[in-house]
């Protein structure tokens, strides 16, 4: 997918239903689309496990990444 018109969304979650949310934009290249980094500090965070999402949003596109666990 190429596409040139989107926002990367990160959204950390805590187990007591706590968010976090960073954005970014996207940008594509030749053959993809890359979000911008995406960065939460780590004294943003309560605690010390959290289930990561990333999301893709544009006028034509929308996806979501598999949900992963991380520490900080």
């Amino acid at each position: 997918m190429i596409d040139n018109d989107g926002t990367c969304t990160l959204t950390l979650t805590s187990p007591s239903g706590e968010k976090v949310v960073a954005v970014a934009a996207a940008y594509p290249d030749a053959t993809l689309t890359y979000c911008d980094l995406l960065r939460i500090p780590g004294d943003e965070l309560s605690g010390e496990s959290w289930t990561a999402v990333v999301t893709y949003s544009s006028p034509a596109y929308v996806g979501e990444s598999n949900s992963l666990e991380v520490s900080r």
